[in-house]
């Protein structure tokens, strides 16, 4: 599968239209999702091996490697609703494909979640609604092989000093524009950008 076969897959997956604040639910875009995966499988870190989607939301990342021949695929997420969610896409992708996928559906914080894996995929909160959870996601991505993460590009200092304290190496490899649309309650404008980076701790 080519990557621009891949955004178009997982374009067609059901996306989250509301989230709840505090979990700062965003959905992340097909395109952008395809392209963090194509550099994780161009990485070796996606075929034959099992990953977990941290915080899956409608689980367009454990899809996605799923779609590009991950051996098994953890969706973890602490809201129900999201879990329903990313297993009506898997189904979808079974459906479409003729394939049967090996995927597991967590519900669980992502710090109880202990499973042994070889790589984690996550669009984690930035720890705007509450401090500091972009910390526990990245404790939690870091009990694994390697991991990509997306965090605020203006958080870099801070994600490979934690990092890196955690006696593990985080590499900025994508800096990309996040649309963030009008969903919340408090939000402003119609659209609004972030800039993020997508990291690869090893």
């Amino acid at each position: 599968m080519k990557k621009k076969e891949l955004a178009l897959f997982l374009g067609r997956l059901d996306s989250l239209t509301t989230g709840k604040p505090a979990l700062e639910q965003y959905q992340t875009p097909s395109e952008l999702a395809a392209e963090v995966l194509w550099v994780a499988t161009m990485h070796g870190d996606i075929e034959g091996k099992s990953v977990a989607d941290l915080g899956c939301g409608n689980g367009i990342l454990g899809c996605g490697a799923l779609l590009l021949g991950a051996k098994k695929v953890f969706f973890v997420d602490a809201d129900k609703n999201m879990l329903s969610l990313a297993r009506q896409n898997v189904e979808f992708l079974e459906k479409e494909t003729n394939l049967c996928f090996s995927s597991t559906f967590v519900h669980a914080s992502v710090q109880d979640f202990v499973e042994k894996i070889d790589c984690v995929l996550q669009n984690p909160p930035f720890g705007v609604q509450v401090e500091h959870a972009d910390r526990d996601f990245l404790l939690a991505a870091m009990r694994a092989k390697v991991a990509y993460s997306f965090h605020k590009v203006e958080t870099k200092d801070f994600v490979e000093r934690f990092v890196k304290e955690q006696g593990k190496k985080a590499t900025l490899l994508l800096k990309r524009t996040f649309p963030l649309p009008k969903t919340m309650s408090f939000h402003q404008k119609r659209v609004y950008s972030v800039p993020v980076g997508i990291w690869r701790i090893s």
